[in-house]
């Protein structure tokens, strides 16, 4: 009897002919034998899993840093994105049009360097309350450069899209500062919630809100 047949009896696969004798099951040695295989398994298993849990920290450790590395790099783009500009009104000119000039030149330069979506058409500046002012003789502006126009919305709506920056002109100094705003994270232009606020100069109080 060859030993896959006598293996086959112990397990009930099949049934050997009278007469033909089977030996017993060798209880002992299985048991022996399944003992040195729990400590060859255990033994296997004390060396891997401190390496898969180390793999794991690491992997971990890895993925940390990369966000980081993210966080910093869009905190960085935000700052350049936000820097204050700087523009001198001429005597005699209209502080709030050349507010609104300087404002178009500066995004259709985004524009052209791709940070922005064009085409940049126009910018209006609207003053912000008087509540929001930080420097004496100064007011604050909220503007937005218009890209597109003519969208139809619901209904008889109308809309058009852009972007919005915050300004303030200095009367006494005959200067304006603007900086351009990025949006909440749930909102175009923004990445997660990586935020960077803007400068006071720009800005004056309204800082605080935005």
């Amino acid at each position: 009897m060859s030993r896959w047949e006598v293996v086959g009896a112990w397990l009930h696969v099949w049934t050997p002919p009278k007469g033909l004798d089977v030996p017993p099951v060798p209880w002992r040695k299985l048991a022996l034998w399944g003992l040195i295989g729990a400590v060859v398994l255990g033994g296997v298993a004390a060396l891997a899993v401190p390496r898969i849990d180390l793999r794991k920290q690491e992997g971990a450790a890895e993925r940390a840093a990369a966000a980081a590395r993210a966080t910093d790099a869009e905190r960085a783009r935000l700052r350049a994105d936000q820097v204050v500009h700087r523009v001198t009104v001429p005597a005699g000119a209209a502080a709030v049009a050349a507010l609104e000039a300087a404002i178009t030149a500066d995004a259709k330069a985004r524009a052209a360097a791709k940070t922005i979506s064009g085409p940049v058409l126009s910018t209006r500046c609207d003053p912000a309350g008087t509540g929001v002012v930080q420097f004496p003789r100064s007011r604050v502006y909220k503007c937005f450069v218009k890209t597109a126009t003519g969208l139809r919305g619901e209904g008889n709506d109308v809309l058009g899209t852009g972007y919005p920056f915050v300004a303030t002109i200095y009367s006494a100094e005959h200067q304006a500062a603007w900086c351009k705003q990025n949006p909440h994270a749930d909102e175009k232009g923004s990445h997660g919630d990586v935020r960077v606020k803007l400068s006071v100069i720009c800005a004056g109080k309204l800082r605080a809100l935005l």
